[in-house]
């Protein structure tokens, strides 16, 4: 019986596997090698020369590279934090409780709304976010100017395009944040809440020393998640 159930376990997970071999570390493996080469894909008919290191050692006193870097974590931690904030405020807003402890009606049609953000493709993003903040006919230098905001060319501008690019990415995936810590409030135990509430806890503390702790691991398991995006997420630009 039980090697029966391990057999079907190893059938089920084995093409699941395959697959992510195939897709992410064969690729991956190949880049690899790709790396100890003189190699320019644009020209297959040139011999390819083995380098060793050479190439690393170019990458890491090229100032673009570094400077690549710098932008690149700038807009992870921004947005990282962003969204967590943001995500926060949101899930704690859905967790709201109306009377008889039932959540108020439409908070499901809410949650669905706030999720479609995160459903659009990443190319759609880039593109809706650029003709939106677009200079000419884009629908965000009117709004700012009708409240006396100095306008900007948001995707052109070095020092506006960073933060630009911020503001989309936290807008698209602030609703997974959303979810996943929604997810985690479900989890704390109400009894805790419920003895805060009696020794006179106000609601800020009750977040500060019993929901926030409660959600440490699903909040680091969030900021991994964000720091691996970064490596290969291209912000929906491409």
């Amino acid at each position: 019986m039980f090697r029966s159930r391990k057999r079907s376990f190893v059938a089920f997970l084995t093409p699941a596997l395959l697959m992510i071999i195939c897709i992410q570390f064969l690729p991956m493996a190949y880049n690899v090698v790709l790396s100890f080469l003189n190699i320019q894909l644009n020209k297959p008919n040139l011999p390819v020369e083995f380098v060793g290191f050479d190439n690393y050692a170019s990458i890491l006193t090229d100032s673009g590279f570094w400077n690549s870097v710098i932008v690149t974590l700038i807009i992870g931690i921004s947005s990282t934090v962003l969204q967590l904030v943001l995500g926060l405020t949101l899930a704690l807003l859905l967790d709201i409780k109306g009377r008889f402890g039932k959540a108020p009606a439409g908070m499901g049609f809410f949650r669905g709304l706030l999720f479609i953000p995160y459903m659009i493709m990443p190319i759609m993003v880039g593109l809706m976010w650029f003709i939106f903040a677009d200079s000419n006919y884009g629908m965000l230098n009117p709004i700012l100017q009708a409240f006396g905001i100095p306008t900007r060319v948001w995707f052109s501008d070095p020092n506006t395009a960073i933060w630009a690019i911020v503001a989309m990415d936290t807008w698209q995936c602030t609703p997974m944040v959303m979810m996943i810590l929604s997810s985690g409030l479900k989890t704390i135990d109400g009894a805790l809440y419920e003895a805060a509430v009696v020794d006179g806890a106000s609601r800020w503390q009750r977040i500060r020393y019993i929901t926030i702790p409660s959600l440490i691991p699903t909040i680091t398991i969030m900021v991994l998640m964000a720091i691996s995006r970064i490596f290969y997420s291209d912000f929906g630009l491409f």
